[in-house]
């Protein structure tokens, strides 16, 4: 929790550099801790390498806009927030410690709910989906025209150890004004943060037809997702956009032992908001 209080604390400041003025209407302590709660949750999932540098730049604040904007907040408010903040240590402690607490409380209570279904759900779904193709997004993707700059974030449960291996065809145009366009795909444990056997596949922008393969071996029950990027990028400044494609997107499970046929299927939990990863190079951790 220590080191929770403490991301939260050097996360705020940098936000906050840019800003100043005087006393303003602050955000009520019960929606704070909640946007502060979800800010940090959210940089445990996509955490860089890159840290101090994101958090330099006065535009670093839209990363945030979807977690406090959902509330009713405005960037004016939620940067003037932290500044009156920053400006009342006290204030901000006390608010502080009440994030702390409430991640407490989602931690407490997500172990429970997994408790509770490894009881209910013994033998049943990871096994759930065809395992030749886990994949249940969009098939195909073509950019700008699904956004100029996302990198098409996945999150998708594992069926348990054995080889997942990622394809696709891709073709990244000459004029794609990203810098080092890439894919890469990781194991995770839950929203932790914790990424294992870190894969990464650079793109070029030649106009030509590439395969993307990447395949990862779990031996691992402790991981519970695969996650990663289809077109992943480095960081930077400005109004650009990708030009690229990304069709035949299929995620392939063999498992070291044959899978039983008493495992019956289940609905499938998978994240689709791959717009929470923007414009990031995301680090590779051995």
């Amino acid at each position: 929790m220590y080191r929770q209080k403490v991301s939260i604390i050097l996360l705020a400041t940098l936000l906050a550099l840019p800003f100043a003025g005087c006393k303003p209407e602050t955000i009520p302590d019960r929606d704070m801790v909640k946007i502060l709660a979800e800010v940090f949750i959210t940089d445990a999932i996509v955490s860089t390498s890159h840290y101090s540098y994101k958090f330099s730049k006065r535009d670093s604040i839209e990363y945030y806009r979807p977690i406090f904007s959902q509330l009713g907040y405005s960037d004016e408010q939620f940067a003037r927030s932290i500044d009156y903040y920053l400006n009342n240590p006290k204030e901000f402690d006390r608010v502080l410690d009440k994030v702390v607490n409430y991640l407490a409380q989602i931690e407490a209570e997500h172990k429970a709910k997994m408790t509770q279904d490894k009881v209910e759900k013994v033998d049943t779904v990871k096994f759930a989906r065809d395992p030749n193709n886990l994949w249940e997004l969009k098939e195909a993707y073509a950019f700008p025209a699904d956004g100029d700059q996302d990198s098409v974030f996945f999150r998708i449960p594992i069926m348990g150890d054995g080889n997942y291996r990622l394809t696709a065809k891709v073709k990244v145009l000459p004029n794609d004004e990203s810098i080092d366009p890439y894919a890469s795909i990781w194991f995770a444990r839950d929203s932790s943060g914790i990424r294992y056997n870190v894969l990464k596949q650079q793109y070029s922008k030649s106009a030509r037809d590439m395969g993307l393969s990447l395949t990862l071996t779990l031996k691992d029950s402790t991981y519970t997702h695969i996650e990663g990027v289809i077109m992943g990028h480095v960081e930077q400044d400005g109004d650009w956009k990708k030009f690229a494609q990304v069709s035949n997107i299929r995620l392939a499970f063999t498992p070291f032992a044959p899978l039983r046929p008493d495992m019956r299927r289940v609905p499938m939990e998978i994240d689709t908001s791959y717009s929470r990863v923007r414009a990031l190079e995301l680090e590779e951790v051995e």
